[in-house]
């Protein structure tokens, strides 16, 4: 019969917070904050190792695992209580575009389409930039991000000659032109239809100030404008 398996009695050795450390910890958990679950995590750790409990006792009791236990226990001896209770820095991936890569890209979108294309998709550059070689892999969205914020780069035709640098934005596929209509909520509630419904009586609305067409108009920008002659004029 299969004997189950012991639980680790292994402790984290010289952890021993000092007396404020325990008060601030007190406090934040205490206080009106609110704490993110990480971090409320990490308070209940620093304090059952201060207890002396095992880092399997602790992980249980924080719902975390021994792993997280330890880590958290070499960040207080390491760089303090701030540390132990933050989140480590995270590395940045690096840019997949440099400045010759994005000019690459923008002459590709404004040279003449593939055979049987009457236009460049995020789809089409995306493959084609992959192909040539400019950038080992690059999704649809990164190259239609490229293409709107890029402006006269090194290598890109006139604006006249390249639609896209006039637009400065490329053209969308059909399937995503249509994505919006897959919103959920814009079918909740006649969403759209408050929004129509009151952008158009706010311009109505807006008309018949602008033109005094109705008697109470000009007493409401009299009232409204009054101090501000500059405002009253213009209106």
């Amino acid at each position: 019969m299969k004997q189950p398996k012991k639980k680790s009695v292994e402790r984290f050795p010289g952890l021993s917070l000092k007396e404020e450390e325990r008060q601030a910890l007190a406090a934040m958990r205490a206080g009106r904050k609110r704490l993110s679950i990480r971090r409320w995590r990490r308070i209940r750790i620093l304090e059952l190792l201060d207890k002396g409990w095992t880092m399997q006792d602790t992980a249980d009791a924080a719902g975390t695992f021994p792993r997280e236990v330890r880590r958290v226990g070499r960040r207080y001896l390491q760089r303090g209580l701030e540390a132990a209770l933050s989140e480590d820095p995270r590395p940045k991936p690096p840019k997949k575009f440099d400045a010759r890569s994005e000019a690459a890209v923008v002459a590709l979108a404004c040279s003449p389409p593939p055979p049987g294309r009457s236009r460049w998709s995020v789809v089409l550059l995306a493959k084609e930039v992959a192909r040539q070689g400019i950038v080992a892999s690059v999704g649809k969205e990164t190259v239609r991000r490229v293409l709107t914020i890029s402006t006269q780069p090194t290598g890109a035709r006139s604006a006249e000659q390249c639609p896209i640098r006039t637009q400065k934005v490329c053209q969308v596929d059909d399937v995503l032109a249509t994505e919006w209509a897959y919103v959920p909520h814009f079918y909740y509630n006649f969403y759209v239809y408050q929004y129509a419904t009151s952008t158009v009586a706010s311009t109505s609305l807006a008309r018949v100030v602008r033109d005094r067409a109705h008697p109470a108009a000009q007493e409401v920008i009299a009232r409204s404008f009054g101090k501000h002659k500059t405002v009253y004029k213009c209106l």
